[in-house]
């Protein structure tokens, strides 16, 4: 043991401190100054089996002394190896509410003497929410940095808290299964709500743990209602992303009739039943796992014939004949008859056939008719054989660009394939077929002759300027001589416009008092955000930029470590949080989102008044239609999504009179119906070369 370890371990004590809603010891780190490693020593026995970790002041405030760094150090010895009849003591650290980056959390697992230790590396804000071991030692470090942007986590429903409390335990491995106890955390939660312990009545082990869930930041009405569901995944706001209770309403057209759940207000996903796929739950999972591999062929096969016939037959017979021939494949073996050819001879006729059936019955029929020599009983065959078997076969379907891709921008898709001369393709994207003789813009369909083992001809779809409606799975479909097989691209094909960017608020009027801003910092802080239906990428890049209120000059980028402002990242949904609690004046702040050479940008307007002078200069908030119009400058037009049911933009403008503002009547002049949206975005689907069912989709 080092010696510098031992010190800790034996010398120092640690100031215990409950919790009050828990009633579990609490172990704060105070840091140090000068970066130094603050450590806590955490000593388990019978009598202090579970407790928490936290930051000083959790969960109001990081200590100011940046850089700082914390080392708790739990010592298990008492457990570590031991076990009630085979029933093993573990240390289980649950992540319960961690607000600070992942990465500045350390976490290793140490033998007896801390010549080996072992570390965890893992992502505890998203996807791992505990440690479990059985070590002697664990090592909790916490190294933050000095960069503000670099501290903490934040989503959108859960912005205001500081540091961690992370909580531990030693309990019975069989108490703590799965099945049998819920441990959670900020992601088990769904980002929407908090995960709250409780102790047992003595206070000191857990008892158990829940999401207290949030309310979702937005400005509609029933977003004064908490999320719901044992993690907090449900909620009956905009969307109604509901729960089994309420029978998964959105479920209906979002998810194919199948559940969808929340992560943020903002991001919905769809829960797919067994056997489904896809974004929305649209695609069945083939169960033939040839589909995900290289090569997919067709069931049947296409078979060239020669039978030769004790008898010859004129012409006026051989129509009869091929009548009679085709009932006995059909018959005899569920196959079909694709072509007959007769050569006469003097004595017997030769004829050569064309039938497509499974191997296997095909041959077993050809065996019969050779050991009886007949095929009926009036058809006598003196020999029957196979000239040739063709398989069709898609080997391989690529794409000539990755996904997603930019609007605008070309690209094709190679469908590699084996087959006769017959051979001949078809597009579909989510099974609706391509047709390019009605596209307004160049597409093309064309068929190459290629020397490969794998391969003798390759079919191609160009489309010279992609579109948003040609997101989605593309299908090749081939068909030899009434033999067709289908193979789809194993991912679905993004094709991606500009980012679509939100704020909330969209207006932002904050109170002052002697200097000083009165409001909340929840109240006084603006989320950019990349808005549901976009399609989310890697390479976008949020900055926030400011100007001098009503200036026609071009916002300058804000500085956030030098700046009074706040600048913070948005994991979920993914966007940049802007703190003003300290701001001293009257601004325009702009959001700016660049994906490649692209731009886009947000404004938001933001007033400071004096307390007394908010009535005057301000429309109050009031709500309709399950909205709420937020508080407003006078003079000032408010733009907002359109009311449920319709798309677009809608407007008010509040009006300045006397010693109030107040509210004209809403413009929904740019709001579009739903319905009349999916119809015109049925006919832009069709010019852009993709074939309808017109009368069903309109029922």
């Amino acid at each position: 043991m080092s010696s510098e370890m031992s010190r800790v371990l034996l010398g120092a004590i640690s100031l215990l401190l409950y919790d009050q809603g828990s009633g579990l010891p609490i172990h704060s780190c105070n840091p140090l100054p000068s970066n130094q490693w603050t450590d806590i020593p955490v000593i388990l026995d019978a009598d202090h089996k579970a407790g928490l970790l936290t930051t000083h002041d959790f969960p109001r405030r990081l200590p100011s002394n940046l850089p700082f760094r914390c080392r708790w150090i739990l010592n298990n010895l008492a457990f570590s190896g031991s076990h009630v009849e085979g029933d093993l003591y573990k240390l289980y650290i649950y992540f319960t509410q961690l607000y600070l980056q992942a990465s500045l959390i350390t976490v290793k697992q140490c033998n007896y003497n801390f010549t080996v230790c072992d570390t965890f590396n893992r992502e505890w804000n998203t996807a791992d929410h505990a440690v479990i071991t059985t070590s002697p030692y664990l090592l909790l470090e916490l190294s933050v940095p000095t960069g503000k942007q670099k501290i903490n986590f934040r989503v959108m429903e859960v912005s205001e808290q500081y540091g961690l409390n992370i909580t531990y335990e030693v309990r019975k491995e069989s108490e703590r299964h799965p099945d049998r106890f819920f441990s959670c955390s900020l992601v088990e939660c769904h980002f929407n709500g908090e995960c709250i312990v409780n102790a047992t009545p003595n206070g000191k082990e857990v008892e158990n743990m829940y999401c207290r869930c949030n309310n979702p930041v937005d400005d509609s009405t029933s977003s004064r209602d908490p999320f719901y569901g044992k993690q907090c995944q449900y909620h009956n706001k905009h969307g109604h992303c509901t729960g089994k209770e309420s029978g998964h309403r959105d479920a209906n057209s979002r998810c194919n009739n199948q559940p969808c759940y929340y992560l943020t207000s903002r991001y919905v996903k769809c829960d797919c039943n067994k056997g489904w796929e896809g974004r929305g739950c649209e695609r069945k999972v083939e169960e033939d796992e040839e589909i995900r591999g290289a090569q997919k062929c067709a069931q049947q096969k296409i078979f060239n014939i020669s039978v030769e016939i004790v008898r010859t037959y004129s012409s006026e017979d051989l129509k009869r004949l091929q009548k009679e021939i085709r009932y006995f494949w059909n018959i005899a073996c569920n196959c079909s008859l694709i072509s007959l050819l007769q050569r006469s001879e003097s004595k017997a006729s030769t004829f050569f056939l064309v039938i497509s059936g499974l191997e296997g019955d095909v041959r077993r029929t050809i065996d019969t008719i050779n050991s009886t020599a007949k095929m009926t009983a009036l058809l006598k065959i003196s020999k029957i054989s196979i000239i040739s078997e063709t398989q069709p076969c898609i080997t391989k379907l690529e794409v000539n660009q990755s996904s997603p891709l930019y609007q605008e921008h070309e690209f094709s898709i190679s469908c590699f394939a084996k087959g006769s001369g017959k051979l001949k393709f078809s597009w579909y994207k989510d099974d609706k077929l391509v047709n390019i003789s009605v596209a307004d813009r160049f597409m093309k369909e064309a068929v190459y002759h290629i020397e490969s083992e794998k391969a003798d001809r390759v079919g191609v779809l160009s489309v010279s300027a992609a579109r948003k409606f040609d997101s989605g799975v593309f299908r090749c479909s081939i068909a030899d001589q009434g033999v067709s097989v289908s193979k789809s691209l194993n991912y679905k094909l993004e094709v991606i416009n500009m980012p679509e960017i939100d704020v909330h608020p969209k207006v932002v009027v904050l109170s002052t008092k002697n200097g000083k801003i009165t409001n909340s910092g929840e109240k006084s802080s603006i989320f950019c955000f990349m808005a549901e239906t976009s399609n989310l990428g890697n390479n976008y890049t949020f900055s926030w930029e400011k100007k001098a209120l009503g200036s026609n000059s071009d916002s300058k980028p804000i500085d956030p470590e030098k700046s009074v402002e706040t600048v913070e990242p948005l994991i979920l949904p993914r966007g940049l949080l802007i703190r003003l609690d300290k701001i001293k004046e009257s601004a325009s702040y702009v959001c700016k989102v660049t994906n490649s050479n692209r731009v886009s940008r947000k404004e938001v307007k933001v007033y400071l008044l004096p307390k007394n002078q908010i009535n005057k200069e301000t429309c109050h908030p009031t709500e309709d239609h399950m909205v709420i119009w937020p508080r407003t400058h006078v003079n000032t037009r408010y733009s907002r999504h359109c009311f449920d049911g319709y798309q677009g933009m809608m407007h008010r403008y509040c009006h300045e009179a006397g010693d109030e503002g107040y509210w004209g009547e809403p413009d929904q002049s740019r709001c579009v119906r739903d319905n009349l949206l999916s119809v015109q975005n049925m006919f832009e689907e069709i010019k852009s070369g993709m074939k309808f069912d017109i009368i069903a989709s309109l029922k």
